[in-house]
């Protein structure tokens, strides 16, 4: 995004590296790519990203294999960091926290859970109600109102689980 007078790409220009790249395709045409061990820690899209990555880096490139990882390592370190300090992540603490981790399906007043939220922020920068519904709807949790008008959250343990692993809890 930075503002400069940049040089027109044209097909020409990467005419020798389209050739170097057929040439290597059909080399290797019939060659299977090694098999790689999954890198613990680094799952989901990373990983089905970095496994091709892996692949052809120790095809290619064995020596760079080590900075690869540790930079694939890096990377979903980075993201799991994101996904903890997020809003969502700071949910799912929450209710672990609420719950004190109980192995079994959980059912947690959503008010209980704002209230916690909005600890230690200023009136004006309180969450609603309705904001926390819509996010938690969004994150795949249910809510329900009882009788009584107070919403309740309902969550399966085995999804529970799912969340905590996918925001690295």
């Amino acid at each position: 995004n930075k503002p400069d007078i940049y040089e027109h790409v044209e097909e020409i220009h990467g005419q020798e590296f389209r050739e170097r790249l057929c040439a290597w395709r059909a080399r290797a045409l019939f060659t299977p790519l090694v098999k790689v061990d999954p890198i613990p820690g680094v799952q989901g899209r990373l990983w089905d990203i970095s496994e091709i990555l892996l692949q052809l880096c120790t095809t290619l490139a064995p020596d760079s294999l080590d900075m690869l990882k540790k930079e694939i390592i890096r990377l979903a370190s980075e993201k799991k960091d994101a996904k903890q300090e997020s809003l969502e992540g700071v949910i799912i603490k929450l209710i672990l926290q609420l719950t004190g981790g109980l192995p079994t399906d959980i059912i947690l007043e959503t008010s209980k859970l704002l209230n916690l939220l909005n600890v230690g922020k200023t009136q004006d920068k309180l969450m609603s109600s309705q904001y926390l519904g819509l996010k938690l709807k969004a994150m795949g949790i249910p809510t329900k109102k009882t009788n009584g008008g107070k919403s309740h959250m309902i969550i399966k343990k085995s999804e529970f689980d799912l969340m905590k692993v996918q925001y690295g809890l």
